[in-house]
């Protein structure tokens, strides 16, 4: 998410691996894999060569948290606790509770996700410094 914020500030520039991975403390690999993944899923654009970067493939406001999340979290939020199988009727009624519950609340996550996009980040990047001006005055 970082990576696509900067990418959907950056006014349409390309920017590359490189300075992202600069930009966000991390090793251009982490961000090159990131980004063949978000490209994957329509939401990077790269040009490769001299002159060549990242650029953001769709509108910041069609980009949820949920499309992000799906990308780049490819096992389920949370794990169901395996049961020991020692033929104890508690422990099976714990495995599907705790599984039943798992499943709910990957589904709420996921819900809330879907209602933040992008342009949401966005926007509050842009007034966290009229915030900070407002509270020195």
């Amino acid at each position: 998410m970082h990576i696509l914020t900067i990418l959907g500030s950056s006014d349409d520039a390309l920017l590359t691996s490189d300075r992202l991975a600069e930009m966000v403390g991390t090793n251009a690999v982490v961000v090159r894999r990131l980004a063949q993944a978000l490209s994957k899923a329509n939401m990077v654009q790269s040009r490769l060569g001299p002159g060549g970067g990242l650029k953001l493939a769709l509108p910041p406001e069609k980009i949820t948290l949920a499309c992000v999340f799906a990308v780049t979290k490819e096992e389920h939020l949370l794990k169901n606790i395996p049961a020991e199988r020692c033929g104890c009727v508690f422990s099976s009624a714990l495995e599907s509770t705790i599984a039943a519950a798992s499943d709910a609340a990957e589904v709420a996550f996921l819900e809330t996700l879907r209602q933040v996009s992008l342009q949401d980040v966005l926007n509050k990047a842009i007034a966290i410094p009229r915030e900070a001006e407002l509270r020195v005055a």
